[in-house]
């Protein structure tokens, strides 16, 4: 779920995902179960300083039992500046940006560093671009961040989404991501089963990731976006 709102001084943008996977196995008379939820919500308010310069607020929550994450969120502020004016801002972003803040974390097992909690100070620098045609939209997003105890402690990420419109309610999209990966303080400290490794059970260590997919989009309301 989407909700966008632009004026001429601020723009919000709340966003929110839940997932539940199920997998279910027989072997030898024994049920084997594997289940993963995914819960992700975020919020964005950014106000213009100028034609093309604005500051925001950033709010982010996150649960996954994949990567052993009972409760997170992160809060940031930050300063970015947009090749394209404002008064465009709802069709056309491109925007260099900078963000600083702090997380937290509470984690379902004891990490590789004996937390199961832990706050986190971090920043990061990145480029967003956004385009909204008739046919379609494109977002792209390059973004390196690291944390504050521990410069080595970084990510690297790139993503990119493209959806074309079929009619008003449809549209198909190609999505594509990478990440190189030195940030992984959730592993959990208990040596992985080969169960857990065979099912996808938990996150196992890594230093990069890529991945993608295409699928279709279905919009229940024209409403939902609001200009």
């Amino acid at each position: 779920m989407r909700i966008e709102k632009v004026t001429e001084n601020w723009k919000t943008r709340i966003e929110a995902d839940h997932e539940i996977f199920e997998e279910n196995y027989i072997d030898d008379g024994e049920r084997i179960v594997n289940r993963q939820k995914h819960t992700e919500a975020l919020a964005n308010y950014v106000q213009s300083l100028s034609p093309r310069w604005s500051a925001g607020l950033f709010g982010t929550f996150e649960a996954a039992t994949y990567r052993n994450i009972k409760n997170s969120t992160q809060w940031s502020a930050g300063i970015e500046y947009n090749i394209f004016p404002w008064d465009v801002s709802n069709r056309k972003v491109f925007t260099f940006g900078y963000k600083a803040g702090f997380e937290t974390y509470n984690y379902n097992e004891i990490t590789i560093y004996d937390k199961t909690s832990e706050n986190l100070l971090y920043e990061s620098i990145g480029m967003n671009l956004e385009l909204v045609q008739p046919w379609g939209r494109v977002e792209t997003r390059l973004e390196g961040r690291h944390y504050f105890h521990d410069f080595s402690v970084n990510r690297l990420i790139f993503s990119s989404d493209i959806s074309i419109r079929l009619n008003k309610s449809f549209s198909v999209y190609t999505e594509f991501f990478g990440q190189v990966i030195h940030d992984q303080l959730y592993l959990p400290k208990r040596a992985a089963l080969l169960e857990d490794v065979l099912l996808k059970r938990r996150k196992l260590a890594t230093t990069y990731e890529l991945g993608g997919e295409i699928g279709f989009r279905f919009n229940l309301t024209q409403s939902i976006t609001m200009w």
